[in-house]
């Protein structure tokens, strides 16, 4: 896929990264020079410098073709004016970072009315990943050596549901997480 990447920063640069090495044809499009000379340098992209939300630089960065815009610079505004306008030219899937918790209540008209399929606040996304993984908490290896035996513990809390049980008791017969179905398999094998 033809992927533009808007802003150079570190998320620009590490999204760069992430898509070349999966084999996806990526342009990065900046007015920095000396971070798009860096990307230039270490990654098989192609930079091309000016402002993202001037249609001018994205006709150059060929937005026309383009599968994806990727708008990532500090500016939200930026961000939603560079997937406008590449919307506008042609390109097919358009992602804004959005940050400022202000524009949380008018998400859905911003993306209605902009154009743009998928507006991602990093500090939102991060708040309900940490919130998804204390409501469904993983096992965690808690002694990895054989010898001492393994022990399965809850990440955030002690969970009684039958999907963290089947889980428990598929992952390891000697669970120490007491869960419910466990507890009494526990107790008959210490016995």
């Amino acid at each position: 896929m033809r992927i533009l990447v808007v802003g150079d920063g570190k998320v620009g640069h590490v999204l760069a990264e992430h898509l070349t090495r999966e084999g996806h044809n990526v342009v990065i499009v900046d007015i920095d020079e000396e971070a798009l000379q860096r990307s230039e340098d270490t990654l098989d992209v192609m930079c091309i410098r000016g402002n993202g939300a001037n249609a001018k630089t994205l006709i150059d960065a060929g937005a026309q073709k383009a599968d994806i815009i990727i708008a990532a610079t500090a500016s939200d505004e930026t961000n939603m004016l560079c997937c406008l306008v590449a919307k506008r030219l042609g390109t097919q899937y358009a992602i804004a970072r959005i940050r400022d918790p202000e524009y949380n209540e008018s998400l859905n008209l911003l993306r209605h009315e902009l154009d743009i399929d998928m507006a991602i606040n990093p500090e939102r996304a991060t708040a309900q990943e940490i919130s998804r993984l204390l409501r469904f908490p993983l096992p965690i290896i808690s002694n990895p050596l054989p010898a001492a035996g393994w022990k399965w513990w809850s990440s955030a809390r002690r969970s009684t549901t039958r999907w963290s049980a089947a889980r428990c008791a598929k992952l390891q017969p000697r669970c120490t997480a007491f869960h419910r179905c466990c507890t009494p398999r526990w107790s008959a094998m210490a016995a």
